[in-house]
């Protein structure tokens, strides 16, 4: 990219709605008495430090070093001013963090600790949930000012919500210590990871989405113009991956059924017997549709389609059954990014 491409990428971030200095409100949370530069966001000021953006960001240091306009020799409460196109509510949350966080010293059993004063992510020096809406305003911001610390950080705690480990990602009570998030949240969950390239957090998003694609479909008018395509694409592919992950549980529950009899099995007719007696009453009673769902596909299922007739298994039968049942839901997993016609490389980590 050339100098002059550089100039017209940075003279982009300052396009905005600009309705004059008059017009400008100051924020209420990021007005710094002692702030040398003032960033407008949709008629929303912030009084930050100069340097301190300078220091974090290279966007900002880069966009600080052009020459300045004619609505940047602006000044607002004796600071220059510089407009830019961001959601004043995303552009407030990054300034909470990287301008009003001061570091301060926290004694915990005889151990010096430093922690920010304004953190989103801990009170009281305890880990606590943090707002889906928080970390998107992060990321985005993170990522477009290109600050690391503040991207990595907001990731990490996604990433602890999406895992890539079917072990944590059945632990849903120690994922909800890091993100709060509801389903409106998921599509934008799937597009920060494609802003990011943090593709590993795909599979079990669109999982969660599956889960939930009916009720995501109800609410695509609410969704602004600039999102519908995506959003149609997004939950299309979440639509075909329940469809696959259903199609997934069909299968393994006929499996359970013709692991029986093992090929060591003492006593093939008595267990086989069994198993297609089992299956057939399921069938009748309607019990196996209740369990086509994709919110069951990484579930075991052994325990369920045998209840108390395992016990007249023979011990070569029940082990070869719980295997399959096992095997095949490990297979789900590992396999979850077809499932929903993804390519994660590394996949799962």
């Amino acid at each position: 990219m050339n100098t002059q491409d550089s100039i017209s990428d940075k003279r982009r971030l300052t396009e905005c709605d600009d309705s004059g200095i008059d017009a400008v409100t100051r924020d209420t949370d990021v007005w710094l008495p002692d702030g040398n530069i003032v960033v407008i966001a949709r008629n929303t000021g912030f009084r930050v430090h100069k340097s301190i953006l300078a220091i974090h960001s290279e966007v900002f240091r880069d966009l600080f070093l052009l020459p300045p306009s004619a609505a940047e020799e602006e000044t607002l409460d004796g600071c220059p001013v510089v407009w830019v196109s961001d959601d004043p509510t995303h552009l407030r949350r990054l300034f909470l963090v990287l301008c009003c966080g001061k570091k301060c010293v926290i004694h915990f059993i005889g151990v010096r600790r430093f922690t920010n004063i304004c953190s989103y992510y801990y009170e009281n020096d305890e880990l606590i949930p943090v707002q889906f809406d928080v970390l998107y305003s992060l990321i985005n911001m993170g990522h477009k000012y290109a600050i690391p610390s503040i991207l990595n950080d907001a990731l990490s705690r996604l990433k602890k919500y999406y895992p890539s480990d079917l072990s944590a990602w059945e632990n849903y009570p120690q994922r909800a210590r890091y993100v709060t998030i509801r389903p409106p949240d998921f599509l934008l969950a799937v597009q920060v990871a494609r802003l990011t390239n943090t593709f590993s957090i795909l599979p079990s998003a669109y999982l969660e989405m599956s889960r939930h694609a009916e009720q995501l479909v109800m609410m695509l008018p609410e969704f602004h113009d600039g999102q519908l395509g995506l959003t149609a694409e997004i939950i299309t592919q979440a639509l075909r991956g329940k469809a696959a992950l259903i199609e997934g549980v069909t299968s393994r529950i006929l499996a359970i059924s013709t692991a029986v009899p093992a090929p060591q099995c003492p006593t093939q007719s008595q267990c086989a017997l069994l198993a297609h007696g089992l299956l057939g009453r399921l069938n009748v009673s309607g019990e196996i549709e209740t369990k086509l769902s994709c919110e069951v596909a990484l579930q075991p299922l052994y325990d369920w389609f045998w209840g108390v007739a395992a016990n007249a298994l023979c011990a070569c039968c029940q082990e070869a059954s719980r295997r399959v049942d096992e095997e095949m839901r490990q297979r789900v997993w590992k396999t979850l990014p077809q499932h929903f016609r993804l390519e994660v490389d590394g996949w799962p980590v």
